[in-house]
């Protein structure tokens, strides 16, 4: 049996409803999952009568008041009946077969703690073609083979759009969450903070278990207009950046070089040279990231925790 978890703020009503019909298509039978919606402080509460015209399944309706992502993640693990936990987002349509694969998986690779697949976009407009390159930014992957590690890394870390867990990983994830700074990295109500996905994944490789990504286990990420904006990548850039690299302090990665002063230099030419191209722009994102993110572990450092 498999836990569903669907963790959401202030959903939009389309994409949740496409999201509740793709689960209702599941090949898995109905008596080997369940369904859980967590409503993270949404501004007008979920409701049970209203959740209930869009899927056709039996569901719990769980509300978490502390907003952030992580927290309603943690609290649909706490109420949740399986040792598997399956989350979901609130604009993922899995594959039909998704949970039924999700499940073997969890069976024919015991060693593994987390794992996902192939994440496609959906968009509500066609990208423009110089950003196409940054779309991994919206979690948008194409997992071409199966992979897996038993040590933290990106390669084989597996995504939070359909982030395939097990409970015990999640109960140490919670177990940790309000020391250091990790509480302050993800994503709270309409953030752009990103973070808490890796951080949670890379849990398992504490408790001797592994990370791994599937192909045959696929979902559609319904992408609205907003998101594929410029102005929107170079912020997600951003808080992405920042959260790797106090992850990976985290995890004892390592951390990247603090920019010099001459390769400020070089940057800026090199900005100036392309016309601070859209590119360009990019890496000054992920700069600022990395800069911010020295900044709060030197200052953590310095406070002795």
């Amino acid at each position: 049996m498999l836990s569903v978890i669907i963790c959401t703020y202030n959903p939009a009503p389309a994409p949740l409803r496409r999201t509740l019909e793709a689960l209702a298509k599941q090949t898995l039978p109905a008596g080997e999952w369940e369904l859980l919606i967590v409503d993270n402080a949404s501004p007008e509460p979920l409701t049970v009568s209203a959740l209930a015209d869009r899927t056709k399944r039996p569901f719990r309706l769980i509300f978490e008041p502390v907003p952030g992502l992580a927290r309603a993640r943690i609290t649909g693990c706490r109420e949740a009946k399986s040792d598997l936990l399956v989350y979901v987002d609130d604009d993922n349509l899995l594959a039909p077969d998704y949970l039924e694969r999700a499940l073997e998986i969890s069976r024919s690779h015991p060693f593994l703690g987390a794992w996902s697949g192939h994440l496609e976009g959906e968009f509500e407009t066609e990208p423009a073609p110089e950003l196409r390159p940054y779309l991994v930014h919206l979690a948008i992957r194409d997992v071409i083979r199966e992979e897996w590690a038993s040590f933290p890394n990106y390669r084989t870390c597996p995504w939070g759009a359909g982030l395939c867990i097990r409970r015990r990983v999640v109960e140490a994830y919670a177990r940790d969450f309000d020391k250091d700074f990790r509480s302050q990295i993800g994503t709270t109500g309409n953030s752009l903070a990103r973070g808490e996905d890796t951080d949670l994944a890379f849990t398992a490789c504490t408790l001797g278990l592994g990370l791994g990504v599937f192909p045959s286990l696929r979902l559609v990420h319904l992408m609205p207009a907003a998101r594929l904006k410029k102005d929107y990548l170079l912020r997600i850039a951003e808080e992405s950046t920042y959260a790797n690299v106090v992850i990976s302090h985290l995890h004892g990665l390592g951390l990247p070089p603090a920019p010099g002063a001459l390769g400020e230099v070089r940057h800026r030419l090199r900005g100036l040279a392309s016309g601070f191209s859209f590119e360009w722009r990019m890496q000054d994102a992920k700069r600022r990231g990395i800069a911010r993110a020295l900044k709060a572990i030197s200052a953590l450092s310095a406070a002795g925790k």
